[in-house]
């Protein structure tokens, strides 16, 4: 089976996200990496990486995404998660969704759906979900 591995990244200058990208170089000593499309200094984006598995619409799921549940007897309610990165407080390390405290498996993530990004979307997070 091959590991897929690929990344978005979030341009703090740019204030937007950005696909399919390539770095051309990089140089240490000025901070900056130049892409096909310009320069950007080191810490001005953010790396946000495929975790290898789709929601149930199978859309690829990526780091500070935030995920879509539906819960309650109609199934008309809804929690929301982002997903992270570290140790979730099971202790286990790896992709996790913040607050889910009960997802540690593939399965977990497959009931959910991306609905945004914790960068194109951060009130979601603010306002309490």
């Amino acid at each position: 089976m091959k590991t897929e591995i690929e990344f978005r990244v979030w341009s703090h200058e740019l204030q937007k996200m950005l696909y399919q990208i390539s770095p051309v170089h990089s140089n240490e000593d000025t901070g900056q990496v130049v892409f096909s499309f310009g320069k950007i200094n080191f810490g001005a984006f953010d790396f946000l990486q495929y975790i290898g598995i789709k929601d149930k619409n199978d859309k690829k799921i990526f780091k500070g995404d935030i995920m879509r549940y539906h819960y309650g007897y109609d199934g008309m309610e809804y929690l929301y998660y982002e997903v992270k990165y570290g140790i979730s407080e099971e202790r286990r390390v790896g992709f996790y969704m913040k607050d889910y405290l009960t997802c540690s498996s593939d399965e977990d993530f497959l009931k959910g759906e991306v609905i945004s990004n914790i960068y194109e979307n951060p009130e979601l997070i603010t306002n309490g979900i």
